[in-house]
């Protein structure tokens, strides 16, 4: 059994499916991944490290009377293959660099929850499932999980016309272009400081055809292959 077994279960067999979940907004409520491109900056991703670097090395404390069992194994970690550096660590990642961030339960042999994991789904539905709001989770290995929306956790940035889904990274384009440009023009200076240029001036000539000789004379023995001077 492997983790992607471990952590999502089964929806009950006898429920029907009933489409999507409907929204204020009249949205379809569906999150799309946009593959990582922001991250794939340089500068981006130092922004996006640091931060997350700092919100790694937050304490988590649970709270409460509910479910003891499970908050012991919360206050060993998030689950069996994180820490909770590790945890908050990724969260933070996927949450600034795709504006929302899914977190699901994860499910012991017995159904009982014994801890929590962040995804990254290329995409994801909200789908009413007898009555009650499911997400659908697609994956980039093909494939797809449902778990009941109120088991999951949704964080998001820059909400405004979803009613679910943070907004995408769609409004970073011109500032990613014009960094994409910056780096091409950094590249292009460096090669071009890199090629040798050479200017001599002569003097005490009188005579156009005198000046005219020394330039050849000069170019033939120093800067041509043939020549033995300091210039090849």
């Amino acid at each position: 059994m492997g983790l992607f077994s471990k952590i999502f279960k089964k929806p009950d067999p006898m429920g029907q499916p009933n489409g999507f979940f409907q929204t204020f907004t009249a949205y379809t409520p569906v999150f799309q991944s946009w593959g990582g491109e922001i991250y794939e900056s340089e500068l981006v991703r130092a922004a996006v490290n640091a931060r997350a670097v700092h919100i790694g090395k937050l304490a988590v404390t649970v709270q409460g009377s509910a479910k003891p069992k499970l908050q012991t194994k919360l206050r060993a970690g998030p689950n069996e293959w994180q820490t909770w550096g590790q945890f908050l660590y990724r969260l933070s990642t996927i949450l600034d660099a795709q504006n929302t961030a899914f977190i699901v339960p994860v499910s012991d042999d017995f159904g009982e929850t014994s801890g929590i994991y962040p995804i990254l789904p290329s995409r994801c539905e909200i789908m009413e499932y007898s009555g009650e709001p499911w997400l659908r989770y697609h994956f980039y290995s093909g494939k797809t999980a449902a778990v009941k929306m109120r088991d999951c956790g949704i964080m998001t940035k820059f909400q405004y016309q979803d009613d679910f889904f943070g907004e995408t990274n769609r409004a970073l384009h011109p500032t990613m272009d014009l960094i994409n440009i910056q780096n091409q023009g950094i590249s292009e200076g460096v090669k071009s400081g890199a090629t040798f240029r050479f200017m001599a001036r002569l003097d005490n000539f009188s005579k156009a055809e005198d000046i005219s000789k020394e330039q050849q004379r000069f170019t033939r023995n120093n800067l041509s292959g043939e020549g033995k001077g300091g210039f090849t």
